[in-house]
């Protein structure tokens, strides 16, 4: 399967990476395609190509992010030099972009709920 489809949905919903190398978004697709399981989309092509294009974008946005942001500083002063930064612990991991909030709720309409019967 090309990925030509998935770059066209990346510059849809990701237009900041819609001038990135192509060798890299290649690259970052094929990561993307180790995330997310073809078989929940069954025969829905489109679908799936949707969903790993969020998560690619995903991926290129954290790997985008500083690796040294530390929070916002919340506090400062100035004698004997005393700084004190908020953890970011606002966001979770798991919906840490705009992009992965989107890959998610594709994923839960796909994902079948399973519910347990206490005889």
């Amino acid at each position: 399967m090309s990925n030509t489809d998935i770059i066209e949905i990346i510059s849809d919903i990701a237009p900041q990476f819609a001038n990135d190398d192509t060798n890299k978004l290649n690259r970052f697709i094929e990561y993307a395609k180790c995330e997310v399981n073809q078989n929940l989309f069954s025969t829905d092509l489109q679908c799936y190509q949707k969903a790993v294009a969020y998560y690619t974008a995903h991926l290129l946005a954290k790997a985008g992010e500083s690796a040294s942001s530390s929070g916002s500083l919340t506090r400062k002063k100035e004698d004997q030099l005393e700084c004190e930064y908020s953890s970011s612990t606002g966001i979770t991991v798991l919906d840490s972009t705009q992009y992965l909030t989107e890959f998610n709720r594709i994923m839960r309409a796909r994902t079948p709920i399973f519910k347990m019967r206490i005889c």
